[in-house]
């Protein structure tokens, strides 16, 4: 059948019927009632057989189509998620590094505190 498709559809239906009609109808296929019964659910066969494989193949571009569409967000995410995860970890990072020179000040403050303190206790010994 896929051979016949070349020449052409109307030709594939014409073939179909004298095939039939040689092949045992006889004469009745001079009967134009019966021969355009024929035609009609010979066509509408093919055209059955037409928008099946059509339809499939539709339905596969449009499963191709959307799951593209799905990947270009996912990735779309996961470079915006990337992004801030980036961020959040430099932020993060500066905040110790204050929260470490906060914690070096307050230490370098205890010692000088210390140091007065003693130098102060001297003084009052010394009076």
């Amino acid at each position: 059948m896929l051979f016949f498709t070349e020449l052409g559809f109307i030709g594939v239906v014409l073939g179909g019927l004298a095939a039939g009609a040689g092949g045992g109808l006889g004469w009745s296929f001079l009967d134009g009632d019966a021969v355009k019964a024929q035609i009609k659910e010979k066509v509408c066969e093919l055209g059955f057989e037409n928008f099946d494989e059509s339809s499939q193949s539709i339905f596969d571009k449009i499963h191709e189509r959307i799951i593209a569409l799905f990947e270009k967000r996912i990735e779309a995410s996961n470079g915006v998620m990337s992004t801030a995860i980036a961020l959040w970890e430099n932020l993060l990072e500066q905040e110790e590094m204050r929260d470490r020179q906060n914690q070096a000040e307050c230490e370098t403050q205890k010692v000088w505190l210390a140091d007065k303190r003693r130098e102060i206790e001297q003084i009052q010994n010394q009076i």
